[in-house]
């Protein structure tokens, strides 16, 4: 999660930190990333962006800026094939399991007559 703090002293939120729990960045020349939530909704004057994760190195956060569409065809396909096994891994695999081995033993329990 992240924040920005107005330092704009005629504003009412000034010095007020607003959390931000989802934020897109976009590139801005002579600015550098800047966030899509930096003006003020009050005064709409640019905020300071207070990360409190600033002191992990960029190689460790979960950032990708432009890697799927500056991707080949190859390596988008790569992508989405990771992507939906994760997928899979996460939220498919366990319910899929138990239900086979129910039908399994269903059709093991039908096929046994006394």
């Amino acid at each position: 999660m992240s924040y920005y703090e107005c330092e704009n002293k005629e504003c009412t939120c000034y010095g007020v930190k607003d959390a931000v729990t989802r934020e897109t960045f976009k590139y801005i020349a002579g600015e550098g990333l800047v966030g899509e939530h930096r003006n003020c909704p009050v005064c709409g004057k640019p905020r300071k962006y207070v990360n409190p994760d600033a002191d992990i190195p960029l190689s460790e956060k979960n950032v990708s800026i432009g890697k799927y569409s500056s991707a080949s065809a190859e390596q988008k396909q790569e992508i989405l094939k990771k992507r939906s096994h994760e997928h899979f891994e996460k939220n498919i695999k366990e319910r899929k399991d138990y239900l086979m081995n129910k039908a399994i033993g269903e059709m093991k329990s039908l096929g046994k007559k006394d």
